[in-house]
């Protein structure tokens, strides 16, 4: 019986997956962020991109509360090793930021420094947990329909990096 070294197996993996790349199983996609808000300013000029944001934005607003203040708002493409994600950030009125994520690894995070847990408070955190969950499940859908992949690959052509 002979045995395997890890320059063997190392060659048999990299062999396996430029066959795989030969018959189109692996696709080799730029996952570079799209960055559409950052520090609150409005980065993205591509309109059917930003029609996400001004979406989300809105939305928010109506579902959650308009005393917010948008910090960032990032779109990860999918690609062959990575589900893709979105990320919005963002500070209420009363201070309590949150952090929100596509990714059920990282989820919705708050953070809040003295803030005085009253009704309107808690009213703003329980729309913000319904709103998460319906956003995040609303772009686990978006991210992995072919016309939200052809958008990108679009902008791609048109404006190349």
């Amino acid at each position: 019986m002979e045995k395997f070294n890890e320059y063997d197996n190392s060659k048999l993996m990299l062999e396996t997956l430029r066959r795989l790349k030969k018959m189109s199983l692996i696709e080799n996609v730029d996952n570079k962020d799209i960055v559409l808000l950052n520090d609150g300013v409005e980065v993205n000029k591509d309109k059917s991109l930003m029609d996400f944001w001004v979406k989300d934005k809105s939305s928010f607003m109506e579902t959650v509360t308009p005393n917010v203040t948008f910090k960032t708002f990032i779109i990860t493409p999918k690609g062959a090793q990575i589900g893709g994600n979105v990320k919005m950030v963002g500070e209420f009125d009363n201070g309590i930021s949150f952090d929100m994520n596509k990714s059920e690894q990282l989820g919705l995070v708050i953070n809040a420094n003295n803030v005085k847990l009253d009704n309107d408070t808690y009213l703003v955190l329980t729309s913000l947990y319904k709103y998460y969950d319906v956003w995040s499940n609303e772009w686990a859908t978006k991210l992995n329909t072919e016309n939200f992949g052809n958008l990108l690959l679009n902008i791609k052509k048109i404006k190349p990096q």
